[in-house]
């Protein structure tokens, strides 16, 4: 009984701080590459690093690749020359004809033993684009000369970054910076540019976007599999049962993105040895669990619930008197394969009451402490 507690502690955090998380806006999933352009060597890293980690802290989430992504945020570094950009290298779309960017840096550079080729991707094709023929670039821009050459010492940068809608490949918007050396105070700008940039995604597109095709995002889960429930019984004296087996099926409904409850069936063996004349008793028990989880959702194949609650026990054969309710404790850590998720469930669980035997010797009742790990499937069906 000592443990209830610990279940009311956990449905009074949820009707407090529930309307602090519903009100969270949510987020998109963002892929930002590898920062292109020349500057400090050291500069491209940094500043892929620090958009990615702003991306996270303005509580949207981060992809490896573009495929699954909604939204790219592109970087570009050139040196400062004192222009700026009409419109950013960085989000520069080659069509069928020229991939050239408005302003390429190096700068493009033919002669008689040297030509430039510039790739793209059109149908799915890679095609190579020779830039000695493309008169639209002028003969001043072609060719560099030691004019062109800057002094390092005195040389300034500019960050280019632009906020690319992956679904229509055109920018929503487009910020910059010019820098010397990049610093604490190139981060700070930095978070502003992210925060501004981020903040013009229509909450429309995030709604209608978040979560699309997420198998963590769904409404409801349905899980099956089986598993090992080794025991202690205590009573006279103690034993262990290690061949405990079992299999069970659970639904989850997601009612909120960190929270859900949960409701399942499982059948388990109870094989008892209560007393040092090793009286043995086996039954089968039907257990019910009933389950409030925490859902949490790192990187982009985990989904990890702990959780706690209670469960009914019923003895199908009759031979035992199982304590009508016991307490678990638990966390379920799921796999993205194939359509669902590989799940691995370890958990413990208390009777609230002493169990006994009606056929027994013992003028007492005994107590279980169960174990159980199991492992299964997990379907998730009506998305968010």
């Amino acid at each position: 009984m000592r443990k209830i507690p610990l279940f009311i502690f956990a449905l009074l955090f949820l009707m407090i701080f529930s309307p602090l998380f519903s009100q969270a806006r949510a987020g998109a999933r963002i892929y930002v590459p590898p920062v292109i352009g020349y500057g400090i060597p050291e500069d491209n890293t940094f500043f892929q690093q620090q958009v990615s980690y702003e991306v996270i802290l303005q509580h949207h989430e981060t992809t490896k690749s573009k495929r699954g992504s909604q939204f790219t945020l592109k970087g570009l570094i050139e040196p400062y020359t004192g222009e700026v950009a009409a419109t950013a290298a960085a989000v520069h779309v080659p069509d069928s004809s020229n991939p050239v960017p408005p302003k390429p840096y190096p700068r493009v550079r033919n002669n008689k033993e040297r030509r430039e080729f510039f790739s793209w991707e059109v149908d799915n094709n890679i095609l190579f684009y020779d830039s000695g023929s493309n008169e639209n670039i002028a003969p001043s821009s072609s060719v560099t000369t030691e004019a062109d050459r800057f002094n390092a010492d005195n040389l300034e940068y500019i960050f280019y970054l632009a906020l690319v809608n992956n679904a229509t490949d055109q920018a929503i918007g487009e910020q910059y910076i010019v820098y010397k050396i990049a610093d604490e105070s190139v981060s700070q700008l930095v978070s502003i540019m992210v925060q501004n940039m981020l903040s013009s995604i229509p909450s429309s597109e995030l709604k209608v976007r978040s979560g699309s095709g997420d198998f963590r995002n769904k409404w409801l889960y349905l899980d099956a599999g089986v598993l090992w429930a080794p025991r202690l019984y205590s009573s006279v004296g103690q034993s262990i049962s290690w061949l405990n087996f079992g299999a069970g099926i659970n639904a989850e409904f997601h009612f909120m993105n960190f929270m859900s409850l949960g409701a399942g069936v499982q059948i388990s063996q109870d094989w008892v040895v209560v007393s040092k004349d090793v009286e043995e008793y086996q039954d089968l028990i039907l257990e019910i669990p009933l389950t409030l989880r925490f859902v949490l959702k790192p990187a982009e194949i985990y989904m990890i619930e702990p959780y706690t609650g209670v469960y009914g026990n019923f003895s199908i054969q009759n031979k035992t008197n199982p304590s009508s309710f016991s307490w678990i404790i638990g966390c379920q850590i799921g796999v993205d394969m194939g359509p669902g998720m590989l799940v691995l469930d370890p958990r413990f669980a208390l009777d609230f009451y002493e169990s006994s035997i009606p056929e027994s010797s013992l003028s007492s009742g005994y107590r279980r402490y169960l174990m159980q790990i199991g492992i299964g499937y997990k379907f998730g069906f009506i998305s968010k």
